[in-house]
């Protein structure tokens, strides 16, 4: 078992499959587009800054705790559906997939096995602990502490292992840390439950990524609530409208057939028609808001 360093962008990371999920902007940014990680079977940790206000869903693997550490206060940020607490994460444990909302982001994400950090909260406390045992939601921490725990995961993603350490003594550090700052962690409850519920609902029901513009009514059908709660649970998750954020996710998917196509076997107009845009000039006016260039641009440029 080895320790693995990658340095990516977050699209990238997530085309190569790095990570399982997608990205959806909402609108343009500019500042750096970086990911930087360090994993092991076991356990990984991963920097991610990005400029774009956007909504990341990310799978939740199985068998792990996954969690979400903001790094820059002042910035609106959401975690399926909860405001980001001061000195606190995010610990998603028993959901299918996280969705992170913000206008930019600066956190680290990390996953642990479950039954790793379970033997290590146990250790800690010197009594034998359940599932039910470790935090989850948003989840604050002491300043001190929260302080600590940043610090020593940015020195753990980015410092220079010694050659002679090996995955298991890298692996125990982490989670020894993570299992300290766990203990005396409180967890925050803002509602947000009900809002989560109903988006991930709808885009189980309906597909909001396919190629066809669904109405509000279709999306609040497949929700199972009406207006005005539905819009205000997609505002609350996703950080925009259900109608924008099902238009805005079908260009995500357009962005990213256009940067691995092949411009000698496909062109802007097939990908707009298969994403269900059928008025080429609004396509492009939208592609070029959201990513600062026009359709044709991009077409083949990741490859």
């Amino acid at each position: 078992m080895e320790v693995r360093r990658h340095q990516t962008t977050l699209e990238a990371a997530m085309r190569d499959g790095r990570w399982q999920g997608e990205v959806v902007r909402l609108s343009r940014g500019v500042g750096l587009d970086r990911v930087s990680s360090v994993s092991t079977a076991s356990l990984g940790l991963t920097h991610v800054r990005f400029p774009h206000e956007a909504t990341v869903l990310t799978q939740q693997p199985k068998g792990f705790v996954t969690f979400t550490l903001p790094l820059t206060r002042g910035r609106k940020l959401r975690v399926n559906g909860t405001a980001r607490p001061d000195h606190g994460l995010f610990v998603n444990f028993g959901c299918r997939e996280t969705q992170i909302f913000g206008h930019g982001r600066d956190h680290i994400a990390g996953r642990i096995k479950t039954e790793r950090l379970l033997s290590a909260l146990s250790q800690t406390t010197g009594s034998a602990l359940q599932e039910d045992a470790v935090p989850r939601g948003a989840v604050g921490l002491a300043r001190s502490i929260h302080e600590r725990l940043v610090h020593g995961l940015l020195v753990e993603i980015y410092a220079q292992p010694a050659k002679a350490e090996g995955a298991t003594v890298f692996e125990e550090r982490i989670v020894h840390k993570f299992a300290c700052a766990l203990i005396s962690a409180q967890e925050l409850n803002d509602g947000a439950a009900k809002a989560l519920q109903i988006v991930n609902q709808a885009r189980r029901a309906l597909d909001l990524s396919k190629n066809k513009q669904p109405t509000l009514t279709e999306i609040c059908d497949a929700a199972g609530f009406s207006a005005p709660v539905v819009p205000e649970a997609f505002q609350c998750v996703t950080g925009a409208p259900p109608a924008r954020y099902a238009r805005l996710a079908r260009l995500a998917r357009a962005h990213s057939e256009l940067c691995t196509g092949n411009p000698m076997t496909s062109s802007v107009k097939e990908v707009a028609l298969e994403m269900g845009f059928r008025e080429l000039g609004r396509f492009s006016g939208l592609y070029r808001q959201v990513y600062g260039r026009f359709p044709s641009q991009a077409l083949g440029s990741v490859g």
